[in-house]
């Protein structure tokens, strides 16, 4: 090839990579099935990766080439020179001769793809003008043609890695498959792998005196399997030169669990993937380690996080020693940090220690609550109950034994039938309670009559109840007070009514439901 003539297409590689990258958008695609990883090599252009997976990239530039269960392909490459590659059939109408769509056939690739970047638009439709692309309208043979003299293609070895070339014309040249004869190593991937802002050469990592460093000598766990260079299997498979089960180039594998595939899948709870998502985790902890499964398929199901706490003892006096403690956490492995909130518990900052011991200087009930956090980040809170400092100040509440019915008969008033109200003491509680009407349903209020009854006593308004009626035992009575309705014409419908009972400054109250009843007078002659 002629100096003038190689300037010519280095002058067109450099137009396709300014046209290529904005002129479609693969980094949406959800495919299924098995998935191409790995880089195929031009002379002419560079590297062509076959999956985000490669550059972990997946997370903003989701693509990649996968084949289902016929051998048909789709997808697409990325080129940083060319642009999107697509292998997908709809794509690939129109080629220059035989079958168009990329398909295996007797474990070679057949067919043809498309570089996206010789449209106008998307990866269809018209081209570029011809000045632009030097004649190259964008196709990439992946075998013989007809016209063709040379028999090339690649055909696939071991079922998994691919072997041959394809051919782009002049402009890409021969595409190289071979796993064996274009190597990619972490020092001349064009990728910086460990996000020193430093790529190949001139990155000091990559002086190792003459040996550049691999998969296998990184110190990292490319593949995702918890092993790392000299302990993961496939560093011997690859005779030391890759964790991904000695394969270099292009290759096919079965499709990557949600735990392997550097992406954030759709698990709704987090943005993480991968070993950095509680879901791929046995044991929801991504601080540990061994619990790392990269075969699972669900990022979505770690177990949750739990906690559970309490406090001993139940009841203390001013100035004893309360303990919060932590009784059990699942979900998440250690170490734990700890916060701890509640009545009387400090906030600024608040404690972290488990147990928290404290002391109390006021009377009342005090409440707690804690807030765990695992070494992986998971957290979990849960409230720790209540504890009784010194005597509860006396107080009562209001019972009741029915509620209440009418009976209407023929459109005469009635009485309810009754119920007891009674007073039920707390801490001590001995004051006078009395007991009144609180509120009625608003159709209730021309036509009944409340009545409180104790003893002999009846009053239409309330009724006051003393210790000596409500106490049960050592005197008292253990008596309430029977209240009933009297209506002058009968009501319909659901109602209820609410009674107040107040002492020392308290007001409790029952409400009590009336359900009303009709019924007919039925006559028979004589």
């Amino acid at each position: 090839m002629s100096f003038s003539r190689l300037v010519f297409y280095v002058l067109i590689v450099a137009a396709l990579a300014l046209i290529g990258a904005g002129s479609f958008n693969a980094t949406t695609e959800a495919q299924s099935g098995s998935e191409f990883y790995g880089y195929a090599w031009s002379d002419n252009v560079g590297w062509v990766s076959f999956n985000c997976l490669n550059t972990g990239s997946c997370g903003t530039s989701n693509y990649k080439v996968t084949k289902d269960s016929s051998g048909l392909l789709s997808g697409h490459g990325w080129s940083d020179n060319v642009g999107w590659i697509s292998f997908t059939s709809g794509d690939l109408s129109g080629c220059p001769s035989g079958t168009c769509e990329v398909r295996i056939v007797s474990g070679k690739l057949t067919g043809w793809a498309r570089a996206c970047s010789v449209f106008a638009n998307g990866c269809g439709g018209a081209l570029h003008p011809n000045t632009k692309l030097g004649g190259w309208d964008g196709w990439i043979s992946l075998g013989r043609q007809s016209a063709d003299t040379l028999d090339y293609g690649p055909n696939f070895f071991n079922s998994s890695m691919l072997l041959g070339f394809g051919w782009g014309a002049d402009i890409l040249g021969w595409l190289d498959f071979s796993p064996f004869n274009s190597p990619v190593t972490l020092c001349n991937d064009r990728v910086d792998n460990d996000g020193d802002g430093l790529t190949d050469a001139a990155d000091p990592d990559c002086d190792t005196g003459g040996t550049p460093r691999t998969e296998c000598t990184d110190g990292i766990d490319n593949d995702s399997d918890s092993r790392i260079d000299a302990l993961d299997p496939d560093c011997s498979l690859s005779g030391g030169v890759t964790e991904w089960g000695g394969c270099r180039g292009v290759c096919v594998v079965d499709k990557f669990p949600e735990c392997s595939d550097a992406i954030d899948n759709a698990d709704t709870e987090d943005i993480l993937a991968d070993f950095f998502d509680p879901g791929c985790h046995t044991d929801g902890d991504t601080a540990n380690i061994a619990s790392f499964d990269p075969s699972d398929d669900d990022e979505a199901n770690a177990p949750a996080m739990t906690v559970t706490c309490g406090v001993s003892p139940l009841i203390a006096d001013i100035g004893d020693s309360v303990t919060w403690d932590v009784t059990n956490i699942t979900g998440a492995a250690g170490p734990y940090t700890f916060s701890w909130a509640g009545t009387d518990i400090p906030t600024s900052p608040s404690p972290s220690g488990d147990p928290y011991a404290r002391t109390y200087s006021s009377l009342g009930v005090k409440s707690g609550n804690v807030t765990v956090m695992s070494a992986g980040g998971s957290s979990a809170g849960a409230s720790c109950g209540t504890v009784t400092i010194g005597t509860l100040p006396p107080d009562f509440t209001l019972t009741k034994t029915s509620n209440i019915e009418f009976v209407f008969v023929a459109g005469a008033g009635a009485d309810s039938t009754p119920t007891t109200i009674s007073v039920v003491p707390e801490n001590d509680f001995l004051d006078d309670v009395t007991l009144s009407i609180e509120s009625m349903s608003p159709e209730l209020q021309s036509v009944v009559t409340p009545v409180f009854t104790k003893g002999t006593l009846t009053s239409n308004s309330s009724m006051r109840l003393t210790s000596a009626d409500y106490l049960c035992g050592g005197g008292g009575l253990c008596r309430g007070v029977e209240f009933k309705l009297s209506a002058s014409a009968p009501v319909s419908g659901s109602h209820t009514i609410t009674l107040k009972g107040r002492a020392a400054g308290l007001d409790r109250f029952q409400t009590i439901n009336i359900n009303v009843r009709t019924q007919k007078v039925k006559f028979r002659e004589e």
